[in-house]
C-alpha cells in the first residue's frame, strides 16, 4: 500500500474510533444501561463506581443512590439530554434523564429540580465519558423496541387463542309421572267408622245419674227412686 493511501486511512480510522459505542457495536442494551449508571470517569481517566446497580430489565433499572434504593421505569423517561463541558480536557458529559410529569419514578428515584431543568425533574449522571449520551439513547431505544415487540406478540397470541365459551346445558324438562286412571268398573268400598260400644259400667252410671236427676226434680217419689235404683243394680 502506498504512503498516499495510508495517510488517507489514518484520519478515517481516528474518526471511527471517536464515534459513540452504540453506533459502532451491537452491545447488549441492558449491560450498556448498567455501565452508564454504574461508572463515572474522573479527570485522570480512572473509573469510579457512582451508583450500585442491583437489577436491570427491559422495563426498569434498580440501583442505589446514596442511602436510597431507586427504581426507574424506562417508560417514565421522556427526554435524554446532556450538558457538555467543553472546559474539561477529557470532554466529560453530564447526562440528564428528564422524567414524565407525575410519573411514579419521580417518587422512587432521587431527582433534581435545578435552574437548568426548567421545572422538569430529572436524574443526573455526571462525569460520563464522551459518547455516553448516544450510547444511552440507543440502548433505551433498543429496549423500547423489544418491549413493543413483546407486547405486539402477546396481543397477536391472545387474538389467536380461541376463547372458551361455556356451553349452557339445555334445561331438562321435568319428567311427568303417568296419571293412574281410575277403573270405572271398580267402585271403592265405603269406609265404615267404628263407633266404640259403651261398656256396662258406663251405661249403668249414666242411667243412675238420670234416675237421680228425676228424683231431685221431684218427678218421682222416694219409694219409686229406691225401687228403680234396685232394679238397675240387679240388672247390671
Amino acid at each position: 500500500m502506498s504512503l498516499k493511501y495510508f495517510l488517507i486511512l489514518i484520519p478515517l480510522l481516528s474518526a471511527c474510533s471517536s464515534l459513540p459505542k452504540s453506533l459502532t457495536t451491537r452491545e447488549n442494551p441492558e449491560r450498556a444501561v448498567k455501565e452508564v449508571f454504574s461508572w463515572r470517569v474522573n479527570t485522570i481517566g480512572a473509573r469510579i463506581e457512582d451508583r450500585k446497580v442491583v437489577e436491570v430489565t427491559p422495563n426498569h433499572i434498580v440501583y442505589r443512590d446514596g442511602d436510597k434504593r431507586c427504581r426507574l421505569s424506562f417508560e417514565d423517561v421522556a427526554v435524554v439530554d446532556q450538558e457538555f463541558r467543553a472546559k474539561n480536557s477529557d470532554r466529560l458529559e453530564t447526562v440528564r434523564l428528564f422524567l414524565v410529569k407525575d410519573s411514579a419514578s419521580i417518587n422512587s428515584t432521587v431527582v433534581i429540580n435545578g435552574p437548568f431543568s426548567f421545572g422538569r425533574p430529572h436524574i443526573e449522571l455526571k462525569g460520563r465519558p464522551q459518547g455516553t449520551l448516544a450510547r444511552l439513547r440507543g440502548s433505551l431505544d433498543k429496549l423500547k423496541i423489544d418491549r413493543d415487540a413483546k407486547k405486539k406478540a402477546a396481543a397477536v397470541a391472545a387474538e389467536k387463542t380461541p376463547k372458551k365459551t361455556s356451553k349452557k346445558a339445555p334445561d331438562k324438562e321435568p319428567v311427568k309421572e303417568p296419571v293412574k286412571q281410575a277403573n270405572p268398573s271398580a267402585t271403592p268400598a265405603p269406609t265404615v267408622k267404628s263407633v266404640p260400644k259403651p261398656t256396662k259400667s258406663g251405661e249403668l252410671e249414666e242411667k243412675l245419674m238420670s234416675l237421680k236427676a228425676w228424683f231431685d226434680k221431684g218427678l218421682i217419689t222416694q219409694d219409686e227412686y229406691d225401687q228403680k235404683r234396685k232394679a238397675l243394680l240387679e240388672k247390671y
